[in-house]
């Protein structure tokens, strides 16, 4: 069977291939029959050379690309190409769905990045994930700064306003107590009259007694004097 494959060449790690026609019993670097085409993934943009004339020959009689070689022959055309002869379609239609469709892939192609640009966008977007990364440190720190000395007015005004009413509460309860000191007062002045005027009244009726009782003794002693010599 007639294959049409890839045939390695370039160095190590610098490969490069060639698109061949060869029996598919022959090995990757064996005896070849036809080279149609280059191809060079190591490129950026991968380039692709192939001989259109000869690929659509070897592929109307019956030869069989590998998988590799048959996606390049439908990047390139040459697949859709065939397809259109075969529904029988003029050279003029054949070239104007050729224009369109190649029209088509270079604008997905404009839209594909290549590998550098790739891997240029990876390290922008790294470094920006880590200045985003930087920014949120340091907000986050000047914010934890920022809270004690916020924390410690708001601690001074609520000192400041439960002063006030702590001295409200004293002065209260001096306000309280000259009203606590004048019941006393009061009270006093009508109990002490009580007081003085019991023992007033009292003194005179007992003092009489005491003089009496004297009195009253000494004019017996007298008649005992004077009957004593006479016996």
């Amino acid at each position: 069977m007639i294959k049409l494959r890839l045939q390695r060449k370039g160095r190590k790690k610098r490969p490069y291939y060639h698109i061949v026609v060869a029996d598919s019993r022959s090995p990757r670097d064996g005896r070849i029959i036809e080279q149609i085409g280059r191809y060079d993934n190591v490129s950026e943009n991968k380039h692709v050379l192939i001989d259109e004339s000869r690929a659509m020959h070897w592929l109307s009689v019956g030869a069989q690309p590998t998988d590799k070689v048959r996606n390049l022959l439908k990047g390139e055309g040459i697949l859709l190409k065939m397809h259109l002869q075969r529904w029988g379609k003029t050279d003029e239609e054949i070239e104007a769905a050729l224009a369109e469709w190649k029209q088509g892939r270079d604008e997905r192609m404009a839209q594909v990045m290549t590998r550098k640009e790739q891997l240029a966008k990876i390290l922008e977007d790294e470094e920006k994930a880590f200045k985003d990364k930087l920014v949120k440190k340091a907000k986050e720190a000047k914010e934890a700064a920022e809270a004690p000395k916020e924390e410690a007015p708001a601690e001074a005004e609520a000192a400041a306003e439960d002063a006030p009413a702590e001295e409200g509460a004293v002065v209260e309860a001096t306000a309280e107590e000259p009203k606590a000191e004048d019941a006393p007062a009061e009270e006093a002045p009508a109990e002490e009259p009580k007081a003085e005027d019991a023992p007033a009244e009292e003194a005179p009726a007992e003092e009489p007694k005491a003089e009496d009782a004297p009195a009253e003794e000494a004019p017996a002693e007298e008649e005992s004097k004077k009957d004593a010599p006479e016996a």
